[in-house]
């Protein structure tokens, strides 16, 4: 019983350190690049501004994967947040269009 919850607990672990690793490398990129589109002026100072913010994005969310109740949790927060942001950078696009 103890090696199950022992696996359990190991599995759980790895699943927030891959959330925390590439899910919150992928969500501080959206950001980045949904800030640049936002940015007025200089298409140099949105990117700039887009990926300093991004450090502040990535901070952030690996804070949150390990503050989740779950694992399932944190994965749900990440997807759900990359939806919006990746939404938000289509409809920029699109308006820029």
């Amino acid at each position: 019983m103890t090696k199950l919850l022992n696996a359990q607990s190991n599995s759980a672990i790895f699943s927030r350190v891959v959330a925390a690793i590439l899910g919150a490398y992928f969500l501080a990129n959206l950001v980045a690049i949904a800030i640049s589109f936002i940015v007025t002026g200089p298409m140099a100072g949105g990117v700039a501004i887009g990926m300093l913010s991004s450090y502040l994005v990535y901070g952030a969310a690996i804070i949150w994967v390990f503050a989740a109740a779950t694992a399932t949790q944190a994965w749900l927060g990440l997807a759900s947040a990359c939806l919006i942001s990746g939404l938000l950078i289509i409809g920029l696009k699109w308006i820029e269009l």
